[in-house]
């Protein structure tokens, strides 16, 4: 072979190495920490031109006929609404209309010949909706991950909120090596929505102090299995050994707070014993115990109404209360 066909065969080694590299879906040359491109991070799917135009601002993010994060897909995404969210996911589709959900976008992805992960990214009214069925699904056991604004993994899950956006994805397989790559495609469908807004103003009102990590809740209806009781946050406080559960429930008016307050002593009553009442703090309420909810200490202040549930002692659960009334928005 002479020296000119010599370096001729090199350059089509490296050209087809190139292409071979690209692919496969290498890593993105962008350094660590780089920020996202303003441009779609894969070239779409046949087909995806079809979706809502706000489905394919949401398919911008995902893998497509490109790679992301040495993810592809090879099927057009699915879009569904509020009104055929069932078709998608059955049984699960009320608790998310509960939290209004506005749109679902879903996507088979594949890396390599044997990993397959589906991805599904559910966009919600407002953060505080994706907020509240993101802590409604969490595990405890998860391994929190920075991703998004509150993330973790859980085998062969990566679940993660941001924004107005609640994101799932599930491998076929919990190997470690898949499980880490999720984690990786999970950080950059998060760069590519933008940085996290600051948490709804709403969690604040719950003390910090003593919390535990993970536990803060949002629940929009049905608070304590009350139909009276709505929009309410709600979280878990380390008191020794003991757990104190403190919830906030946010009524339509001092009146409507008066009645709701009414009717649950009027429930933990029938079970349990109401002990006696409290003209402090706020407008005052009531302590008992329950064989549901263990101790009770309800109190109602203007349109709000605060229950701490289990602790130590009395004083724990209406220092909690007092903590609660001093926070606002």
């Amino acid at each position: 072979m002479t020296s000119s066909s010599r370096v001729a065969a090199a350059l089509l080694v490296c050209v087809w190495s190139g292409l071979v590299a690209w692919g496969c879906g290498g890593k993105d040359s962008r350094p660590a920490g780089a920020a996202p491109s303003s441009s779609p991070a894969a070239a779409p799917v046949d087909g995806d031109e079809k979706l809502p135009a706000s489905a394919r601002s949401i398919v911008a993010w995902l893998p497509g006929a490109q790679p992301v994060a040495g993810w592809t897909r090879a099927k057009a995404a699915q879009a569904f609404g509020p009104d055929d969210l069932w078709e998608a996911i059955d049984g699960a589709a009320e608790a998310y209309l509960a939290f209004d959900v506005r749109e679902l976008v879903m996507a088979s992805c594949a890396k390599g010949v044997v990993v397959e992960a589906a991805v599904e990214v559910y966009r919600m009214a407002d953060p505080l909706g994706a907020f509240g069925i993101y802590a409604q699904e969490r595990s405890a056991d998860g391994d929190f991950k920075p991703v998004g604004a509150e993330g973790y993994r859980l085998r062969n899950v990566v679940n993660f909120w941001s924004g107005p956006y609640y994101v799932k994805l599930r491998a076929t397989t919990d190997a470690p090596a898949v499980s880490a790559s999720l984690v990786e495609l999970a950080s950059r469908i998060s760069e590519r929505i933008g940085a996290p807004p600051p948490p709804p103003p709403v969690l604040a009102t719950l003390p910090a102090t003593g919390q535990a990590a993970h536990t803060i809740k949002y629940v929009p209806r049905d608070v304590l299995g009350q139909r009276y009781l709505s929009n309410a946050v709600e979280a878990q406080y380390r008191d020794g050994r003991q757990t104190c559960r403190l919830v906030r429930a946010s009524l339509e008016s001092p009146a409507g707070a008066t009645d709701a307050l009414a009717r649950f002593k009027a429930f933990v009553g029938t079970s349990g014993r109401v002990t006696r009442s409290l003209s402090s703090p706020g407008e005052g309420g009531f302590v008992a115990t329950s064989p549901l909810y263990g101790s009770v200490v309800a109190v109602r202040s203007g349109s709000t109404l605060l229950v701490a549930l289990g602790g130590s002692s009395e004083k724990t659960a209406l220092d909690l209360i007092v903590e609660a009334l001093n926070r606002t928005m």
